[in-house]
């Protein structure tokens, strides 16, 4: 494997955001270091400290260095004192929506694997979570339509076509695109 050279930006947001970043970014140094990596960091604004510099939760800035980055380390997006308004008229995650519609991500994937040394603090029990070593793949895009009010029947059948959509894209990627490797396989 050859030296990297990375451009990231950091979206900490709001909340525990800017402290998970921190070590985030912490990790990444030491990697960049270890195995003479470069990582270039950019931080930028998202969510409720986006709204309060700007009135933007995602401002144009912001998304266009995300189209120009190899990579976004996003922390965490919400405050109180828009969750607890009703009368706000922008929210904090209303830039998660529009950073994940603008970068056409539809889907998570989450891997899952349970070590033998670590199974005596799961909820879980062993004869259920040992071995585990799979994939989660999880559809993002309902999410986009999750915020609008349906009023129309036209309306209500295009959000049905666009959740089976999104369902359909997150199937091809376990299909046809899953990571190079999973857990410990």
């Amino acid at each position: 494997m050859g030296i990297l050279r990375k451009r990231i930006v950091v979206l900490a947001g709001d909340g525990i955001g800017p402290e998970v970043c921190q070590e985030g970014v912490r990790v990444l140094k030491a990697i960049a270091e270890r195995f003479g990596h470069e990582f270039i960091f950019d931080h930028q604004l998202m969510g409720a400290c986006a709204i309060d510099a700007t009135g933007d939760p995602l401002p144009e800035k912001t998304l266009a260095a995300c189209w120009q980055a190899d990579a976004v380390l996003l922390g965490a997006i919400g405050d109180p004192k828009y969750d607890n308004n009703p009368a706000a008229k922008v929210r904090p995650e209303q830039g998660l929506l529009k950073l994940r519609k603008s970068l056409g991500l539809y889907a998570n994937i989450r891997p899952v694997t349970a070590y033998d040394r670590l199974i005596e603090h799961s909820p879980l029990k062993k004869d259920r979570i040992q071995g585990a070593d799979m994939l989660i793949f999880r559809e993002l895009t309902g999410a986009f339509i999750s915020v609008k009010r349906v009023v129309r029947k036209m309306v209500v059948l295009s959000i049905i076509a666009l959740i089976i959509g999104g369902k359909l894209l997150v199937l091809r990627t376990a299909l046809f695109r899953p990571p190079k490797t999973v857990g410990r396989s």
